[in-house]
């Protein structure tokens, strides 16, 4: 192995230089790439990072996350006080700032990932699944975006590797790493609900199962558990009730939980309803690249589940999270996250294996040319990307494409002489193509995507007219972007009924109007109130169009044209 890390790199360096400090360096550059260079995206970004904000208002209340000044309970509020502390640190809420959270969840995320396979396997195959780890697609996301599913991924993780170190102890550290494990699945909870208990209770069920240790029930002291979980959550349910309504706890627990696992309890309001397959496809773009090779891996890991039960622990842990959210009513691809751990663990396994000689057959070289292949045509990607959005004439690309173009070629070169992928040419690979593509098409992207420019203009009017503000139609993502970016709240209002009532005030009011139909007939209702059109644009997320009316036509000063 050193032999080859020699060949890559064409000379003899001190391996912990070759190896642990490149990797540290990988892993860095690549948590902190495509962080900076965008404003923030929908359809989260915008709602997450305000209602984090909106704790530092006066008069807010801890227990209770608020969105545009009224109750958000889709999700509790960790991650939203993780926010609050962002911006008060660095002393302002941007774009960056409200990023910050999900940075560091994924850093430590990946630090207890390489604690889990230390522990197992060694050092060296510990920090290569924390580079897999960092390129894991959906794993990338959720830790680049400001989105509570960073937390979540966390704390599951966490929980998981407590869970692993409480069924391999014995005595007083059993329950030690239990009761640690319960305090983790508690995180995972104020993270984003009782999804964060179902992953380890899921995967509990199943090695009880397949171990058919039914004494591991009682060593685990469930009633300790449900002790911790339940007054802690308890706690914050009785908070959030005296200190502002019980409906509140309702809300919560019932509709944001319930009815997202078993909608036929009831009618569940959201959105992301999707039918129990919708997963089989999400999986091979929520774990790109190595998608390729994980059935391979799996069928690799299936052989040796009797000479190492600790091998089994990942595809335990994947495949019962995999089942619970495919039972579930709602369904995105970045809800695939806290199963990016054991995908990372069992690949760098795997290619340790292989890069070791312990590891043949048919089977894996067919896969490993399928995924070298596919590997190979990304500097092709990158320049069709580049051709498609038009940043083919920019600095950025100029300087990227040669990069990659020869990054691809020493990852090529390296597998072709030693008919393995070895570790240092792929994520340095993977690293030139993340950085290159960040840094490229993400400032493109941001011209589609941010709608700071269209609440810039929206904001000018604002402080020029001093105009009280409601709202129609107005989506989460409106109700965080206009706080957040603006400064200032709006009124939802309901139906028909209210919004004429409003446009009766002596003084000038105002409107916006978010209209999700084909032929604008909300924004022609709305218009007979307020005639006055003083601003307009199409960057709401999803396209809608969004107007800002006024209810007095003879102050009319319209900024004129749509915001691009």
């Amino acid at each position: 192995m050193a032999h080859a890390y020699g060949c890559v790199l064409g000379g003899r360096i001190p391996i912990v230089f070759r190896f642990r400090y490149l990797f540290l360096v990988i892993i860095l550059v690549t948590a902190f790439v495509g962080i900076f260079d965008h404003d923030l995206w929908g359809p989260d970004e915008p709602r997450v990072a305000e209602t984090g904000r909106e704790f530092l208002d006066e008069g807010s209340n801890l227990a209770l996350p608020r969105l545009d000044k009224e109750p958000f309970l889709e999700q509790p509020p960790l991650y939203y006080w993780t926010l609050a502390v962002s911006y008060t640190i660095f002393g302002a809420h941007n774009d960056v700032t409200a990023r910050v959270p999900s940075i560091f969840f994924g850093l430590l995320t990946v630090l207890i990932t390489f604690l889990f396979v230390k522990k197992l396997y060694g050092s060296e195959t510990a920090i290569k699944a924390a580079a897999v780890l960092s390129f894991v697609v959906v794993f990338f996301s959720a830790a680049h975006r400001c989105i509570v599913d960073s937390a979540l991924v966390f704390f599951v993780t966490l929980s998981m590797y407590f869970l692993h170190s409480a069924l391999n102890s014995k005595g007083g550290k059993k329950i030690f790493y239990y009761t640690l494990c319960y305090f983790a699945v508690v995180g995972a909870i104020f993270s984003k609900g009782f999804v964060g208990l179902a992953f380890p209770v899921a995967f509990f069920v199943c090695w009880v199962v397949w171990t058919r240790d039914w004494k591991e029930i009682v060593k685990a002291q469930p009633w300790l558990g449900a002790a911790i979980v339940g007054s802690l959550v308890g706690i914050w349910l009785y908070l959030l009730g005296t200190t502002g309504s019980w409906d509140y706890a309702k809300e919560w627990f019932f509709h944001n939980n319930i009815l997202r696992f078993i909608p036929f309890l009831g009618k569940y309001r959201g959105s992301h309803e999707n039918p129990f397959y919708t997963y089989l496809g999400s999986f091979w773009n929520a774990f790109a690249p190595w998608c390729i090779l994980v059935p391979a891996i799996f069928v690799w890991a299936w052989r040796r589940r009797k000479e190492d039960r600790n091998l089994m622990f990942m595809p335990l842990w994947f495949a019962s999270g995999f089942v619970i959210l495919s039972v579930a009513g709602t369904k995105r691809a970045i809800y695939l996250a806290p199963l990016s751990a054991p995908v990372a663990i069992l690949t760098a396994m795997y290619l340790q294996g292989r890069m070791d000689g312990k590891i043949e057959g048919m089977l894996f070289r067919i896969s490993e040319k399928i995924f070298v292949a596919l590997l190979s045509l990304l500097p092709l990607v990158f320049v069709g990307a580049a051709i498609y959005m038009r940043f083919y004439d920019t600095v950025p690309f100029i300087v990227f494409l040669p990069l990659i173009m020869v990054s691809c070629f020493v990852f090529l070169r390296s597998y072709m002489r030693n008919r393995k992928i070895l570790f240092l040419p792929i994520t340095a690979y993977l690293l030139i193509i993340y950085a290159g593509s960040a840094t490229t098409a993400y400032p493109v992207m941001n011209r589609e995507e941010s709608v700071r420019p269209a609440y810039a203009g929206i904001r000018k009017i604002l402080e020029e007219r001093n105009a009280p503000l409601y709202a129609f139609g107005a989506s989460e993502f409106s109700r965080g972007a206009m706080p957040f970016y603006t400064g200032h709240f709006m009124k939802c209002l309901r139906n028909y009924t209210d919004v004429e009532n409003v446009s009766k005030d002596e003084q000038e009011v105002l409107m916006l109007v978010v209209d999700r139909t084909k032929d604008c007939s909300i924004f022609k209702m709305i218009q007979q109130w307020f005639p006055a059109v003083l601003y307009y644009t199409s960057t709401e997320y999803g396209g809608r169009p969004m107007w800002l009316l006024s209810n007095k036509p003879e102050k009319m000063d319209p900024m004129g044209g749509e915001v691009r």
